[in-house]
Protein backbone atom coordinates (compact mmCIF):
# COMPACT_ATOMS: atom_id res chain seq x y z
CA UNK A 1 0.00 0.00 0.00
CA UNK A 2 1.67 2.91 -1.36
CA UNK A 3 1.37 6.60 1.21
CA UNK A 4 -0.31 8.97 -0.11
CA UNK A 5 0.68 12.60 -1.22
CA UNK A 6 1.11 15.23 0.83
CA UNK A 7 -0.92 18.48 0.80
CA UNK A 8 -0.90 22.02 2.83
CA UNK A 9 -2.73 24.85 2.17
CA UNK A 10 0.47 27.16 1.76
CA UNK A 11 2.14 25.98 -1.40
CA UNK A 12 1.58 27.62 -4.53
CA UNK A 13 0.61 25.53 -7.45
CA UNK A 14 1.86 25.89 -11.00
CA UNK A 15 4.79 28.35 -10.42
CA UNK A 16 8.56 26.87 -10.87
CA UNK A 17 10.20 28.66 -8.50
CA UNK A 18 14.16 27.86 -7.89
CA UNK A 19 14.41 29.55 -4.88
CA UNK A 20 11.08 29.11 -3.36
CA UNK A 21 10.32 31.74 0.21
CA UNK A 22 9.96 29.67 3.58
CA UNK A 23 6.33 29.37 5.10
CA UNK A 24 5.42 27.86 7.67
CA UNK A 25 3.73 25.24 8.21
CA UNK A 26 0.20 25.55 10.39
CA UNK A 27 -0.44 23.09 13.21
CA UNK A 28 -2.55 20.99 11.01
CA UNK A 29 -0.48 20.94 8.46
CA UNK A 30 2.34 19.86 10.83
CA UNK A 31 0.33 16.97 12.23
CA UNK A 32 -0.41 15.92 8.84
CA UNK A 33 3.18 15.33 8.08
CA UNK A 34 3.76 13.84 10.80
CA UNK A 35 0.49 10.96 10.23
CA UNK A 36 2.09 10.75 6.76
CA UNK A 37 5.95 10.01 7.97
CA UNK A 38 4.11 7.74 10.78
CA UNK A 39 2.00 5.96 7.85
CA UNK A 40 5.63 5.15 5.71
CA UNK A 41 7.24 4.06 9.06
CA UNK A 42 4.55 1.43 8.98
CA UNK A 43 5.43 0.38 5.24
CA UNK A 44 9.08 0.12 5.91
CA UNK A 45 8.38 -2.18 8.54
CA UNK A 46 6.14 -4.12 6.49
CA UNK A 47 8.67 -4.59 4.05
CA UNK A 48 11.48 -5.62 6.33
CA UNK A 49 9.28 -7.88 7.90
CA UNK A 50 8.21 -9.40 3.74
CA UNK A 51 12.27 -8.72 2.75
CA UNK A 52 12.88 -11.15 5.85
CA UNK A 53 9.88 -13.46 4.89
CA UNK A 54 11.42 -13.63 1.07
CA UNK A 55 14.72 -14.38 2.30
CA UNK A 56 13.31 -17.58 4.97
CA UNK A 57 11.39 -18.53 1.36
CA UNK A 58 14.63 -18.23 -0.87
CA UNK A 59 16.24 -20.83 1.88
CA UNK A 60 13.30 -22.94 1.74
CA UNK A 61 13.32 -22.55 -2.19
CA UNK A 62 17.38 -24.07 -1.97
CA UNK A 63 16.47 -26.55 0.07
CA UNK A 64 13.66 -28.10 -1.64
CA UNK A 65 15.98 -28.33 -5.06
CA UNK A 66 18.68 -29.91 -3.36
CA UNK A 67 15.78 -32.50 -1.92
CA UNK A 68 14.26 -32.41 -5.84
CA UNK A 69 17.70 -33.07 -7.10
CA UNK A 70 18.31 -36.24 -4.62
CA UNK A 71 14.68 -37.40 -6.02
CA UNK A 72 15.23 -37.18 -9.46
CA UNK A 73 18.87 -39.36 -9.10
CA UNK A 74 17.08 -41.75 -7.26
CA UNK A 75 14.11 -42.04 -10.00
CA UNK A 76 16.64 -42.05 -12.30
CA UNK A 77 18.64 -44.80 -11.28
CA UNK A 78 15.49 -46.87 -10.48
CA UNK A 79 14.25 -46.10 -14.60
CA UNK A 80 18.02 -47.11 -15.34
CA UNK A 81 17.81 -50.04 -13.84
CA UNK A 82 14.53 -50.98 -14.05
CA UNK A 83 15.22 -52.13 -17.32
CA UNK A 84 13.79 -55.78 -18.14
CA UNK A 85 16.62 -58.44 -18.40
CA UNK A 86 16.20 -61.98 -19.78
CA UNK A 87 19.33 -63.64 -18.41
CA UNK A 88 20.89 -67.51 -19.89
CA UNK A 89 21.51 -69.73 -17.41
CA UNK A 90 24.52 -71.75 -17.79
CA UNK A 91 24.65 -74.43 -15.10
CA UNK A 92 21.40 -74.16 -13.51
CA UNK A 93 22.30 -71.48 -11.08
CA UNK A 94 22.12 -67.53 -11.63
CA UNK A 95 23.21 -64.93 -9.37
CA UNK A 96 21.08 -61.76 -9.47
CA UNK A 97 23.27 -58.01 -10.17
CA UNK A 98 20.46 -55.85 -9.10
CA UNK A 99 22.32 -53.04 -10.47
CA UNK A 100 21.70 -54.22 -13.98
CA UNK A 101 17.87 -54.66 -14.23
CA UNK A 102 15.18 -54.77 -11.18
CA UNK A 103 13.56 -57.16 -13.70
CA UNK A 104 13.95 -59.83 -15.17
CA UNK A 105 12.08 -62.69 -17.54
CA UNK A 106 13.51 -66.06 -18.34
CA UNK A 107 12.47 -70.00 -18.82
CA UNK A 108 14.34 -72.09 -16.78
CA UNK A 109 15.46 -75.62 -18.92
CA UNK A 110 16.98 -77.62 -15.69
CA UNK A 111 16.58 -77.61 -12.02
CA UNK A 112 18.09 -73.88 -10.96
CA UNK A 113 18.74 -71.76 -7.85
CA UNK A 114 18.61 -68.70 -7.83
CA UNK A 115 20.83 -66.56 -5.63
CA UNK A 116 20.04 -63.52 -4.21
CA UNK A 117 22.66 -60.57 -4.32
CA UNK A 118 24.72 -59.55 -1.65
CA UNK A 119 23.95 -56.04 0.01
CA UNK A 120 25.92 -53.51 1.42
CA UNK A 121 24.94 -52.52 5.17
CA UNK A 122 21.65 -50.84 5.20
CA UNK A 123 20.17 -51.47 2.20
CA UNK A 124 17.12 -51.99 1.32
CA UNK A 125 16.28 -53.38 -2.57
CA UNK A 126 13.00 -54.91 -4.24
CA UNK A 127 12.96 -56.88 -7.97
CA UNK A 128 10.58 -59.28 -9.56
CA UNK A 129 11.24 -61.92 -11.96
CA UNK A 130 8.59 -64.07 -14.12
CA UNK A 131 9.75 -67.18 -14.59
CA UNK A 132 7.96 -70.38 -16.36
CA UNK A 133 9.98 -73.70 -17.02
CA UNK A 134 8.99 -76.69 -15.56
CA UNK A 135 11.95 -78.05 -13.60
CA UNK A 136 12.76 -77.41 -10.17
CA UNK A 137 13.41 -73.91 -8.68
CA UNK A 138 15.41 -73.42 -5.89
CA UNK A 139 16.32 -69.77 -3.89
CA UNK A 140 18.47 -68.80 -0.67
CA UNK A 141 15.06 -66.40 0.29
CA UNK A 142 12.19 -67.59 2.65
CA UNK A 143 9.35 -68.48 0.50
CA UNK A 144 6.11 -66.66 0.67
CA UNK A 145 2.70 -67.30 -1.02
CA UNK A 146 2.25 -69.61 -3.93
CA UNK A 147 4.22 -72.46 -4.82
CA UNK A 148 6.55 -72.53 -8.03
CA UNK A 149 4.33 -74.26 -10.83
CA UNK A 150 7.03 -74.47 -13.69
CA UNK A 151 3.84 -75.74 -15.70
CA UNK A 152 2.54 -71.63 -15.78
CA UNK A 153 4.17 -68.23 -15.44
CA UNK A 154 5.38 -67.43 -11.99
CA UNK A 155 5.29 -64.02 -10.54
CA UNK A 156 8.65 -63.86 -8.02
CA UNK A 157 8.83 -60.57 -6.13
CA UNK A 158 12.24 -60.31 -4.20
CA UNK A 159 13.07 -57.95 -1.23
CA UNK A 160 16.57 -58.42 0.11
CA UNK A 161 17.37 -56.12 3.34
CA UNK A 162 20.78 -55.87 5.38
CA UNK A 163 21.09 -54.44 8.50
CA UNK A 164 23.41 -52.22 10.09
CA UNK A 165 24.95 -54.64 11.91
CA UNK A 166 25.34 -56.77 8.51
CA UNK A 167 22.60 -59.00 8.73
CA UNK A 168 21.03 -59.95 5.64
CA UNK A 169 17.35 -61.58 4.89
CA UNK A 170 15.54 -62.64 2.00
CA UNK A 171 12.22 -62.85 1.13
CA UNK A 172 10.31 -64.24 -2.36
CA UNK A 173 6.74 -63.68 -3.21
CA UNK A 174 5.36 -66.42 -5.55
CA UNK A 175 2.33 -65.64 -7.41
CA UNK A 176 0.83 -67.90 -9.95
CA UNK A 177 0.13 -66.01 -12.99
CA UNK A 178 -1.89 -68.34 -15.37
Amino acid sequence: MAASKLEWDAKVQGVINAAPANQKLTFTEANELVTKFDANAVLIDANTTGVATNVTDIATNVTDIATNTANFSTLLEEKMTATLLEPTIVSGAYTFDVSTARKYLFTITEATTLTMPTLANSTNIVFSANITGDFALTTNATELGDTYDGTISNRLTFECTKTSAGTQTNIVSIENLS
